[in-house]
């Protein structure tokens, strides 16, 4: 296979892994939960026009079981596909023409959730450089098998893709934007620490990731690698910590149906560096 010559196997196995993980845990949220895409549908500031033009008020848009049921089987529909895109992933070595395609539009799937919940969040471009990651893995992943697309290529991808999304995760770490609460109770909860001293803890954690995208993205290997290091590690930790912190404060139920999916989205965020770390480590270009 074409992926597995030009880099090695343990590689490939990471990519495949940590946009599994992304699918199922996009395709928990859909089925189970719901997607931001009712909250784009229920905006009144930018759809009122268009709904009137379909013969619509708008209070009859949003109280209309009908709508709200194809709202929902749409939902549905996308979790459905990004179940259909993990599988894909699995067959890529085996069927990759078609896999690819499914998992292309997995990808494209996950831009749009990325731009939805960007609008959710006031249009913060923080928000959207923190996910990062979590629409651009399933491209890399089939960047390994385009042979236009070169080693050296893949690994500045790579380290662009990991350094805006540490950079985005420091905005709001340091308070550029309103620091998220979840944030905070992580900290205190994982580290038995109080509001202000998590707070404290964030902006140091919120300048290291400024230094360490930094450092990512020197041509200076010797120096690069520090940055490279650090977002593996940190990547992990901030991973894990979604159910790690909240373990004793939700019910195994509640763990495994809202945080675990969350960490496994964002499971790209360290295994995408460690991946690239076994790149850099065999590299011959």
């Amino acid at each position: 296979m074409e992926s597995i010559r030009r880099y090695p196997r343990l590689v490939f196995r990471l990519l495949q892994l940590g946009v599994i993980g992304l699918f199922l845990a996009r395709a928990w949220n859909y089925i189970y939960w719901d997607s931001p895409l009712r909250s784009f549908l229920w905006d009144e500031d930018l759809l009122t026009r268009w709904v009137e033009r379909m013969g619509y008020t708008w209070s009859e848009w949003v109280t209309n079981p009908e709508i709200n049921q194809s709202i929902a089987s749409t939902i549905q529909v996308q979790g459905i596909l990004f179940v259909v895109a993990a599988i894909a992933v699995l067959f890529l070595e085996k069927f990759p023409r078609s896999s690819a395609i499914l998992v292309a539009i997995g990808g494209l799937q996950c831009l749009l959730h990325v731009c939805l919940t960007t609008k959710a969040h006031f249009g913060q471009v923080g928000q959207f450089i923190e996910q990062t990651l979590q629409w651009v893995s399933p491209f890399l992943l089939l960047a390994t098998f385009v042979p236009v697309v070169t080693p050296k290529t893949l690994d500045w991808l790579m380290r662009w893709a990991i350094a805006l999304t540490f950079c985005g995760h420091g905005l709001y770490a340091i308070g550029f934007y309103p620091v998220p609460g979840n944030f905070q109770e992580m900290m205190m909860a994982g580290l038995s620490v109080s509001n202000q001293q998590a707070l404290q803890l964030l902006k140091l954690a919120g300048l290291l990731d400024f230094l360490a995208a930094g450092l990512l993205l020197l041509p200076f290997a010797q120096w690069a690698k520090w940055g490279l290091y650090y977002t593996i590690i940190w990547g992990a930790l901030t991973a894990f910590a979604r159910v790690w912190s909240y373990f004793s404060l939700y019910s195994f139920q509640g763990l495994t149906q809202q945080w675990l999916p969350e960490s496994m989205s964002r499971g790209v965020h360290f295994l995408i560096p460690l991946a690239l770390f076994y790149i850099w480590k065999t590299k011959k270009y």
